[in-house]
């Protein structure tokens, strides 16, 4: 569409060549049949356009809406059973149980808020002269009432120039996802804009930010646009927090809002739990992706893919502020785990490396970081690759949130589902070769683990599955038919036997390993000439070994009575070995110092727990 002063044009191709231009730059010529039909064509195609935007946005969200409208069931027929005299919180498959308390989980529990005036605030902070110097000051009930116009400085008294001329950016965003002024971008993209310039705001421009649209919503004639204002206030508290001073003011209007009708009160409500849940956590990482931006408009979560080393995966709703720890708890319920101190939450790249969460990550922050880079990669690529080649190499590699051990603490035999959780990490490390393991052994685990995974049914065809069930030395060579066969006929061993049994024979198995349980770190020793320049060290229950990475050879044991100290640093780890009297220090090369620090502290206090 071209735009000149007062005269809007379109130009279409015709079906009859050049001279069937559609140009409605003069109005006072009638159009002619042929251009009336190009016309109604077009508006066609623009209607069948604007309704796949539409239905596409609602489809997107059909299965967050689906999940939601099945735990609000669930909430209400628990509760149900609980006023008949049930407890409601449990059913044969759990289901019941997990769903509620899930959502629960999610639930933020608003405290007492104390009466704060924002008239008052704005006598104090806001730049009333707002005409100049000379100008007329305006009133505090003007400065905060709803307006169309655009604002010409900022609300607050702001230090430099450059943090007033974002403010007045972040107004015209404001307005236009609100509706206030004609805009041809979509509310996602305002809402967008105005997130990435508050990530890296100073608190003032922040508080400026939460000010507008307080004032936006402040007698507004249009209940949409002052519901939109709440839905902007909500996704805005979920980013970025205002200052400790205003923090009080902003939770102090919404809960004078929060009976409101016409779902302001619902919104009100929302940004209250928002307010706290941010406050409470460090500073967001990166900015929000449209997905969350639309769940929150909704006031939904986003659902998160959280993947296990079987292949499987749990949809669980993510806000937020929801952290690896959180997840973890989440995670458990639903699976019915009762002893969760043994797992945690893994970010897994595409090339399988794996990194503990620290536990104040927030999980859509790092969505959001994978996006980024996915992003960066499609936009830069390299120079030799097609695009069809770019899009399916990106296609294929992608990040995930895995659940796994974490420390391998003992778990009871009652606790059926963290016992399985512990049987897929040690089959998952047997197949990956992460543990010394000869060829028998392999083979008699492979039968252990097909009679757990499909029972007495086995699998014909094991041969071109057996990269699941054997490390890769023993798939890539010729005698893949002769360890078949061997595998079979050791299943045929395990028949009638239930998954629970053979999983507990697997882990009984290869706990006898001087290995087993053991978080593998890449590391470099340093000063050290009876040690190769890389090695793996080992951190398990018992101990720290240190490994060779070619051979596979334990190259040095040390059990945690003869460990009395150890240490960390960004870049580094550092091990005592001796007594209190004499000691000899080992430093290692890592950026997974304090992951390993905290291992090594938590085993020497289950040791000493248990003494």
């Amino acid at each position: 569409m071209n735009t000149t002063t007062g005269v809007t044009s379109w130009e279409y191709p015709s079906a009859h060549g050049d001279q069937g231009y559609l140009s409605p730059v003069a109005p006072k010529k009638k159009l002619s049949i042929v251009a009336k039909s190009q016309w109604s064509k077009i508006l066609g195609y623009a209607r069948q356009e604007a309704t796949s935007i539409q239905q596409s946005k609602q489809k997107r969200f059909m299965g967050i809406r689906k999940f939601t409208d099945v735990v609000n069931k669930r909430k209400a027929e628990a509760a149900a059973k609980k006023a008949q005299g049930g407890d409601g919180s449990t059913s044969p498959d759990g289901t019941v149980s997990g769903a509620t308390s899930i959502m629960g989980m999610l639930e933020v529990d608003v405290p007492p808020i104390e009466k704060y005036s924002m008239e008052e605030f704005a006598e104090a902070s806001f730049n009333l002269n707002r005409k100049g110097f000379f100008g007329k000051k305006t009133t505090v009930a003007k400065a905060l009432s709803h307006k169309n116009e655009l604002i010409k400085t900022s609300l607050l008294k702001l230090p430099t120039k450059e943090l007033e001329t974002q403010a007045i950016l972040t107004f015209r965003n404001i307005t236009g996802f609100m509706g206030d002024r004609e805009s041809r971008k979509e509310e996602t993209g305002h809402a967008e804009k105005i997130l990435k310039a508050g990530s890296s705001a100073p608190e003032e421009l922040r508080d400026e930010f939460f000010c507008q649209i307080i004032k936006q919503t402040i007698n507004n004639p249009s209940p949409e646009s002052t519901l939109k204002g709440w839905m902007l206030l909500g996704i805005l508290a979920g980013a970025i927090s205002p200052s400790r001073d205003f923090e009080k003011y902003l939770l102090s209007y919404c809960e004078s809002h929060r009976e409101d009708s016409h779902s302001v009160g619902e919104y009100a409500r929302y940004c209250m739990g928002r307010v706290i849940k941010t406050a409470a956590l460090p500073p967001r990482r990166e900015v929000c992706t449209s997905m969350e931006v639309e769940a929150a408009k909704m006031r939904l979560p986003v659902l998160l893919r959280v993947y296990h080393l079987d292949g499987s995966f749990d949809m669980m709703p993510v806000t937020s502020w929801v952290t690896p720890s959180l997840l973890k708890g989440m995670v458990c319920k639903k699976r019915g785990i009762k002893n969760s101190q043994a797992f945690g939450i893994f970010e897994m790249t595409p090339e399988g490396d794996e990194r503990f969460l620290e536990q104040e990550e927030r999980l859509l922050d790092l969505v959001a970081y994978w996006q980024r880079l996915f992003e960066e990669e499609r936009v830069t690529g390299d120079d030799g690759q097609s695009k069809k080649q770019r899009k399916r190499a990106l296609g294929s590699n992608f990040y995930r949130v895995v659940f796994k051990v974490h420390m391998y603490f003992d778990i009871p035999k009652t606790d059926i589902s963290a016992q399985h959780e512990m049987f897929v990490q040690a089959s998952y490390d047997v197949v990956s070769a992460r543990y010394p393991c000869g060829e028998r052994d392999c083979i008699t685990l492979a039968s252990l683990q097909i009679q757990a995974e499909v029972g007495d049914v086995g699998i014909a065809d094991l041969q071109t599955k057996l990269a699941r069930y054997m490390p890769s030395k023993y798939v890539e060579g010729t005698r893949t038919g002769e360890i078949s066969n061997e595998i079979r006929k050791l299943h045929a061993a395990q028949q009638g036997k239930t998954a629970e049994q053979v999983e507990q024979e697997y882990l009984e198995y290869v706990q006898e390993w001087q290995v087993y349980g053991s978080s593998f770190f890449y590391v470099e020793p340093q000063m050290s000439a009876d040690l190769p320049d890389e090695v793996f060290l080992a951190v398990n229950p018992k101990g720290i070994l240190i490994i060779s990475p070619e051979s596979k050879e334990v190259l040095a044991s040390h059990p945690y009575n003869e460990v009395p100290t150890w240490g960390h640093s960004a870049s580094s780890f550092v091990l005592h070995i001796g007594n209190l009297m004499r000691q000899t220090k080992i430093y290692f090369a890592t950026e997974q110092g304090k992951e390993i620090n905290e291992l090594v502290r938590s085993y020497v206090n289950n040791i000493i727990n248990q003494s």
